[in-house]
C-alpha cells in the first residue's frame, strides 16, 4: 500500500513520496499526469486522504496496515494449501475414500475462498474507496483460492456453479482495477481477462440462468447474448496481450548467457 511504499523508498533511497508538491504528477506529458492522478485516487482513503507515511512510525492500527497484514497471512495459507492439494491430487487413486487429513485440507480451502471475499468486503468498508489499490490483491487471492476449490474432484455441481458466479463477479471487478492501475497491456490484465472468459464460458454451458443473475454493478447483463459478447471480448483481449510477450523468455535468457560466455 501507499504507506508501505513510502517506508521502503525512505529506507532504500531516503526519498519520500506523496507530498503536496507531487499532486500534479510532475511536468511530464498529459498522459503521465492523468496516470499519476489515477494512481493517487487509488491510494486515497475515504475519498480525499492519503495514508500517513510510515517512514518513522508504522501505525499498526491503520486500515491499510490491517488489510495488508490480513492479505499476507491468507496468501501464506494459500501457498501451504496449494502444496497440499498438489500432493493429494498426485497420490490419489480414483475410488479411494478420502482420509480425514484430506477432508481437512479441502475444508480449509473452501474457508480460504470465503475469507478472501470477507477481507475484500471489509477492505471496501474500512478504506472507503471501492477503487483502492489494496483491493487488487484481495480479489486476486479470491480467484486463486477459487481455482483451488475447483480442483476438488468431489465438489458438487451446485456448489461449483455458485463459486463460478462469485468468480465472475470478482474477476470483472479485478479486471477494471488492474486496467486502471497497470494499464491495458499488462500481463496480469491478460490473466484476469482469461479468468473472466473461462468462468463465463462454463456458466454459459452449465447454468445460463444463474449467470444472468450475476450483478456487475451497473452493467446491463440480462441476456445470454450480452454474456457471450463479454466472454468473447475478454478472451480476445487476453490473447492480444499475451501475443505482446515472448513465450521463449527463458530460452532467450539462456541463449544470451551462452553467447556471453
Amino acid at each position: 500500500d501507499h504507506a508501505s511504499r513510502r517506508r521502503h523508498l525512505w529506507d532504500q533511497h531516503r526519498f519520500d513520496i506523496g507530498g503536496a508538491d507531487q499532486i500534479t504528477g510532475g511536468a511530464g506529458a498529459e498522459e503521465g499526469v492523468g496516470k499519476s492522478s489515477c494512481w493517487r485516487k487509488m491510494e486515497m482513503i475515504h475519498g480525499n486522504t492519503l495514508p500517513s507515511s510510515s517512514i518513522h512510525h508504522v501505525d499498526e492500527s491503520s486500515a491499510t496496515y490491517r488489510i495488508e497484514s490480513s492479505i499476507t497471512e491468507l496468501e501464506e495459507l494459500y501457498v501451504e494449501l496449494s502444496e497440499s492439494v498438489a500432493q493429494i491430487l498426485l497420490l490419489q487413486n480414483n475410488g479411494d475414500p478420502r482420509t480425514d487429513a484430506e477432508e481437512t485440507v479441502w475444508a480449509h480451502i473452501q474457508a480460504l475462498e470465503l475469507s478472501s471475499l470477507e477481507v475484500y468486503t471489509e477492505g471496501q468498508e474500512q478504506l472507503g474507496n471501492d477503487r483502492h489499490l489494496l483491493l487488487i490483491p484481495c480479489l486476486r487471492l479470491h480467484l486463486d483460492a477459487s481455482d483451488l476449490v475447483l480442483k476438488d474432484p468431489q465438489l458438487l455441481s451446485k456448489f461449483r456453479i455458485k463459486l463460478l458466479c462469485r468468480m465472475v463477479s470478482s474477476a470483472t471487478k479485478l479486471l477494471e482495477l488492474q486496467r486502471s492501475f497497470y494499464g491495458c497491456d499488462h500481463f496480469d490484465v491478460a490473466r484476469t481477462a482469461l479468468d473472466v472468459a473461462q468462468a463465463i464460458e462454463e456458466l454459459l454451458g452449465r447454468a445460463p440462468k444463474q449467470l444472468v443473475q450475476v450483478d456487475l454493478e451497473g452493467r446491463a447483463m440480462k441476456t445470454f447474448e450480452a454474456w457471450s459478447a463479454l466472454e468473447h471480448e475478454c478472451r480476445k483481449d487476453s490473447e492480444r496481450i499475451q501475443a505482446m510477450y515472448p513465450r521463449d523468455v527463458e530460452q532467450r535468457i539462456l541463449g544470451t548467457t551462452s553467447l556471453a560466455k
